[in-house]
């Protein structure tokens, strides 16, 4: 009775004294307001002492949090669930090159080297990172080209490279798994849902209700269409592509465990209608290249879940191009394409190609260019660079850095194919044939895109290798 009195009193207690310097605050803070340091150029505008006792109050309590959490032994969970969701809120920054992720991802860097020497926990370094450094080394060594200024873009990788160590070393068990792949699917349908009102939005009122979108990329975020102009949707992050890129990504892995998991009808309900939500977002980014990964793989999806199928689909498959054929579609399909390549986008497309496939070859075949310097071997009038990874990765990195980028790339895509062999758990299969079909989704992407160093790639590589450590028991493959 005594301790429940006592708490009660100090509970008000300290009820009173918020109130009292609250108070105190708001009355004092117009006399604050009107002071100014001459002497060394400072004003104080009005709610100034306000604001700061706020973020004083958030910052303590955010404190206290981080304490209780490495307390409790939940900082991974935690790092999952933070870092899934600013993936995808790179727009609201109003900074085009520091955002929630990087203050995130540099704050549990911190908590995992001191709960590692406190609690005296395994650091795990696998064949990835040493990899990783290894590429790193070829980026340093083409600023001999490429100056100071790819030197500072190569700021970029070493964060990606911080994403995936600090994702193996956080997902240690099947649980925490799926809790990422869970988060995963939670936050992306979200995003989806937003894409779906900002298009609804903007073809009711003509505004775009986007985010901070750097001013070179809100001429590409419209698209005509034979109904109008629509939005080329973005979500909360900061380009419809990198949209996109999540959305056929996520879906990959949402499909397989709507497949493969053996789930009640409510859980199926749901599953397929977050499949819907980003299905239909990912058409209203309008993003060719994404669209083709997605309908590519769609049905090597089914043939492999259902392998005795396959003679079956594919003779349906044979029986659509016969259809298409006698009905006169196919010239139709030809014109189009051949109009593409010959006169539309594609045909800039493949000329950057060209181009930085003779710049590599040509001019720096051994170091490359520099990081972010591929825009000079194409001359373009935008600076665009060549739109395929892998020669901008041979034109910026030169030869060294191509075959290192390929090792990255090949390892991870093994990885996930050797793990899938082995996985029997009908679960377990789920979560490791959408991680194998997400990464080739981003691999087909990566044919028409220009960005190699991208946080979400070594984020999914991340994922394969943490999966591929708790599935097959591979200490081996712990090098520290």
């Amino acid at each position: 009775m005594t301790n429940a009195a006592n708490s009660y009193f100090s509970r008000n207690l300290l009820i009173l004294f918020i109130g009292c310097l609250t108070g105190l605050i708001i009355t004092v803070d117009p006399y604050l307001s009107t002071l100014s340091l001459n002497m060394i150029g400072v004003y104080i505008p009005y709610g100034f002492s306000l604001l700061i006792i706020i973020l004083s109050v958030i910052v303590c309590v955010l404190i206290v949090l981080l304490i209780k959490m490495i307390k409790s032994h939940k900082e991974a969970i935690t790092f999952i669930i933070l870092y899934t969701i600013s993936l995808q809120v790179v727009g609201l920054s109003p900074l085009s090159k520091i955002d929630a992720k990087e203050v995130i991802l540099l704050t549990f860097i911190i908590i995992f080297f001191i709960s590692s020497m406190v609690e005296q926990k395994n650091i795990k370094i696998t064949l990835l990172d040493i990899l990783n450094l290894c590429f790193l080394s070829a980026l340093i060594l083409s600023v001999i080209n490429g100056g100071i200024g790819s030197f500072t873009q190569i700021i970029i990788f070493v964060i990606a490279m911080a994403v995936s160590f600090l994702i193996i070393n956080s997902c240690t068990d099947s649980n925490l798994l799926r809790q990422q792949v869970k988060w995963l699917i939670i936050v992306t349908s979200i995003s989806a849902i937003i894409g779906v009102l900002q298009e609804v939005v903007y073809l009711s009122s003509g505004i775009p209700l986007i985010g901070n979108i750097a001013d070179e990329q809100r001429r590409f975020m419209f698209q005509d269409i034979s109904l109008g102009r629509v939005l080329r949707v973005p979500a909360l992050t900061d380009t419809y592509m990198l949209f996109a890129y999540f959305l056929t990504s996520v879906i990959m892995i949402n499909l397989n465990i709507l497949l493969y998991w053996p789930l009640n009808r409510r859980r199926k309900t749901l599953l397929s209608i977050t499949f819907g939500l980003m299905f239909i977002a990912l058409i209203l980014t309008f993003s060719r290249m994404s669209l083709l990964a997605f309908f590519i793989l769609i049905p090597i999806v089914f043939i492999v879940r259902w392998p005795k199928y396959a003679l079956h689909m594919t003779a349906g498959f044979i029986l659509l191009v016969i259809g298409i054929y006698l009905a006169g579609y196919y010239k139709d399909i030809y014109d189009t394409v051949l109009h593409e390549v010959s006169f539309g986008e594609s045909r800039v497309r493949i000329a950057l190609d060209r181009k930085g496939l003779y710049g590599f070859i040509y001019q720096h075949p051994w170091i490359g260019i520099g990081v972010a310097k591929g825009a000079k071997y194409t001359a373009h009038i935008f600076s665009w660079p060549a739109h395929n990874v892998f020669i901008r990765v041979a034109g910026e990195t030169g030869f060294l850095g191509l075959i290192f980028y390929c090792l990255i790339i090949f390892y991870s895509l093994i990885k996930t194919i050797s793990i899938n062999i082995r996985i029997r758990n009908p679960i377990d299969k789920g979560i490791t044939r959408g991680l194998l079909f997400s990464f080739l989704a981003v691999l087909i992407i990566m044919q028409f895109d220009v960005t190699y160093v991208n946080t979400y790639l070594w984020f999914l590589m991340g994922i394969i290798k943490a999966a591929d450590l708790i599935y097959t028991n591979r200490e081996r493959d712990i090098v520290f």
